[in-house]
């Protein structure tokens, strides 16, 4: 019976951290998408095992608060309008 215990209580654990990983990755392949930009675009880790909202770059940071790269300014280029 303990051992059953154990087994549910580790099932609910992983689906726990499934839900909260799953959604995560989803936006971050939903901004791509939208913003039709790689994901390097917006994360300076080298590996995407790494890319966290900690990671961001300078368009990164712009979407991040305007949920687009509309008015973002790249150095050295006019700004994009959409």
């Amino acid at each position: 019976m303990k051992t059953l215990k154990l087994i549910c209580a580790l099932a609910a654990v992983a689906a726990a951290l499934t839900a909260a990983v799953v959604p995560a990755t989803y936006a971050d392949q939903a901004a791509a998408k939208a913003t039709k930009k790689a994901c390097s675009y917006c994360h300076s880790s080298k590996s995407m095992k790494e890319y966290s909202k900690s990671d961001l770059t300078a368009a990164g940071k712009h979407f991040k608060e305007h949920k687009n790269l509309e008015g973002f300014k790249e150095e050295g280029k006019p700004a994009k309008k959409g």
